[in-house]
């Protein structure tokens, strides 16, 4: 199973061959891109289109990979609906500074796949901001009740973080070798892999 980059939001200007080359050199085979229209292969890198929106008709209709962002409880309330509109739930810096075991709950009982952004982890710990809902949420799961996605979150090509990066991330904070790899691996490439199957 290849790696897959879930989170690439693509710029005015932006080189998708830059993007190709930048996932290939970080070790995924694939690379879900914020404002791409149509999936493209380059070099043998799968780009595939991504949108991230709480407007729930937009994702019903969007043909790529569709994340649903979380910032604050109440993005929670229509979580039933979520499950047949969104392929995954993106954290917020908000929402991991914010959330609790509540929220984490009811994303657990939605049973999406739960997107953790490495740059929005990085930026928030660099300002000395306390992760309280990132903890919650490896604390669910480390007892497996979220399936967590690690992505990138980058903007620009040299932010796409490579995977021994993102492994290594994770276990800092205490996931097992399994739950990373798992978060690293094997939930972006199921994503990813579903998208390209539609």
């Amino acid at each position: 199973m290849q790696a897959a980059e879930l989170a690439y939001v693509l710029r005015e200007g932006a080189e998708l061959r830059e993007v190709a080359e930048a996932a290939e050199a970080t070790g995924h085979a694939s690379v879900a891109v914020e404002g791409l229209r149509e999936p493209l292969t380059i070099s043998g890198i799968e780009l595939v289109p991504r949108l991230t929106t709480r407007d729930l008709s937009m994702l019903r209709r969007f043909k790529g990979l569709r994340a649903y962002p979380v910032e604050k409880a109440e993005d929670l309330r229509s979580y039933p609906r979520l499950r047949r509109y969104a392929h995954i739930i993106t954290m917020t810096g908000n929402a991991l500074r914010r959330l609790g075991p509540r929220e984490v709950e009811r994303l657990s009982n939605l049973g999406l796949p739960v997107e953790v952004q490495v740059n929005t982890v990085l930026e928030a710990l660099a300002s000395g901001l306390w992760l309280r809902g990132l903890r919650a949420l490896l604390t669910a799961a480390l007892t497996d009740r979220v399936k967590l996605a690690t992505s990138s979150g980058a903007f620009r090509p040299q932010l796409i973080r490579p995977v021994e990066v993102k492994r290594a991330f994770l276990e800092v904070f205490g996931l097992t070798q399994s739950h990373t790899f798992e978060a690293v691996i094997t939930v972006p490439a199921n994503v990813l892999g579903k998208v390209v199957r539609s």
